[in-house]
């Protein structure tokens, strides 16, 4: 019989390696906000409980579309520089914040019993 932790462990790592592969075949902006988003509710679960971890997940994904969205000088949308999830698929600055995140969540948000 395993702890629950190394079960939650190991869930938590098979999905992000699972949102990657998925970013192949529908861009990897997607799989980069999926671990955000994982990332994001690890770190709430640890702080409040498992209901708001999915609320706050999504909610953070919502803000970003919504609040993030800026028009550049020349009149095109863009985004602000706090909005991660709508940078382009290859950047790596967003890349690295997201990775920084989900490295944090994941002693933080997974505390072994």
């Amino acid at each position: 019989m395993r702890p629950i932790g190394t079960l939650d462990q190991g869930t938590v790592a098979v999905t992000a390696g699972l949102a990657h592969l998925a970013g192949l075949l529908v861009g990897l902006d997607i799989a980069r906000n999926t671990v955000l988003i994982l990332a994001v509710a690890l770190l709430v679960r640890r702080v409040i409980n498992e209901a708001a971890a999915t609320v706050v997940g999504l909610m953070v994904l919502i803000l970003n579309l919504v609040a993030g969205r800026a028009y550049t000088p020349d009149g095109f949308v863009g985004h602000t520089w706090w909005a991660i999830a709508l940078y382009p698929a290859d950047s790596i600055s967003a890349w690295l914040v997201t990775m920084l995140v989900f490295a944090l969540a994941l002693p933080l948000g997974l505390p072994r019993r």
